[in-house]
């Protein structure tokens, strides 16, 4: 069991040791005096995310070059769930789209439930209705680049120091790779496969 130590660091009963280590370097470096000494060099190895021209990760973002998009890739597919419950998905990582955020809808024979709009849509007496839900994020990262990661990262320190349960159980990702392994099964055979077919 691990031990607080000041306001931000854990000291573990068992101390943690290196198994294994290797170093990866780009080209730039692999170019330099000490360039032998390192494992692998990679000729598109990015350091940084300015480098890579992530959103936000550069305050002089560089031009669009569709040389940089080999491939565009696209799936869509269903999911049947116990319950009577069903999933349709669409997902794309380089379309030729604007840029257009989350886009998540929850639908059921009571109401639904726009994720990006925050709208939740359902019959109130014999009229339909729109309600816009307000949403106040006072969190302490907001308006921070990739700001789910700091709450990720904070959750797992809690989780260490034994303050949190695990959000995400061993089961839930089992039940993930099941599903991602039915859609790639579907694919090639052409049908739908379930989930009692795979092999545990």
């Amino acid at each position: 069991m691990e031990i607080q130590v000041g306001k931000q660091s854990l000291a573990f009963a068992e101390a943690p040791y290196i198994i294994s280590s290797a170093s990866i370097v780009g080209k730039k470096e692999g170019e330099g005096p000490l360039g032998n000494r390192f494992d692998v060099v990679g000729e598109d190895v990015l350091i940084s995310i300015a480098e890579s021209g992530a959103y936000k990760g550069t305050f002089t973002p560089r031009p669009y070059d569709y040389h940089e998009f080999t491939v565009e890739e696209f799936a869509t597919g269903s999911m049947r769930l116990a319950g009577g419950f069903g999933v349709n998905f669409r997902f794309s990582w380089a379309v030729n789209l604007p840029t257009s955020g989350l886009s998540m809808s929850v639908c059921g024979d009571k109401g639904g439930f726009s994720v990006e709009k925050g709208m939740l849509y359902q019959n109130v007496g014999r009229y339909q209705s729109e309600l816009l839900l307000k949403n106040f994020d006072n969190r302490p990262y907001q308006g921070t680049p990739f700001v789910q990661h700091w709450y990720m990262y904070e959750h797992i320190l809690r989780v260490l120091r034994g303050q949190e349960e695990r959000r995400v159980k061993p089961e839930e990702t089992l039940n993930v790779m099941r599903a991602i392994e039915c859609f790639y099964r579907s694919a090639e055979a052409g049908r739908e496969i379930r989930a009692s077919e795979l092999k545990h």
